[in-house]
């Protein structure tokens, strides 16, 4: 499956500014007013990534999620559009975001994700889905496909 380079239709991103102080630094990651109904966060967790790794790609069938990368580290995120009724399909997005550029991105259910810490330093990305990570009380099946170990992937984190 080829990917050309672009947009990708549904993904919402935004910069980030950090206020800083003798103390260090506060930055609003999400605003209700912000994002649409169906981005609300359910939850949210952070992830730390060592230097040279990557994580994903992952899909959701429901869940939109929300990831945050403010730093310490940078990294290098990779987005693939795999909704085929999307004006948008097979479309790829690569940005780079953290410590030196901070921002979030809002990715809809079916667009495929991944990143990698290109920096030299641990990074920590704070994730906020939609939806409870299997369901209320951990009962149901997890929405997320890992295409991480998938020999046969057409989505690779270079």
């Amino acid at each position: 499956m080829d990917f050309t380079e672009g947009m990708i239709e549904g993904v919402k991103f935004k910069f980030i500014k950090k206020v800083i102080d003798p103390k260090g630094w506060i930055a609003e990651a999400f605003r209700q007013d912000e994002l649409e109904r169906h981005f609300w966060p359910q939850m949210g967790f952070v992830i730390q990534t060592n230097p040279g790794a990557s994580r994903g790609p992952y899909e959701h069938r429901e869940q939109n999620t929300t990831l945050v990368f403010l730093g310490p580290s940078n990294f290098q995120i990779y987005l693939w559009d795999n909704r085929p009724n999307s004006p948008t399909y097979k479309k790829k997005m690569v940005l780079f975001l953290g410590r030196d550029f901070s921002g979030a991105i809002s990715v809809p259910a079916g667009v495929v994700y991944g990143f990698k810490n290109v920096g030299a330093a641990p990074g920590l990305v704070m994730i906020l889905p939609s939806r409870l990570f299997k369901g209320p009380g951990k009962t149901q099946k997890a929405d997320l496909i890992n295409y991480e170990r998938r020999k046969d992937s057409p989505f690779r984190i270079t």
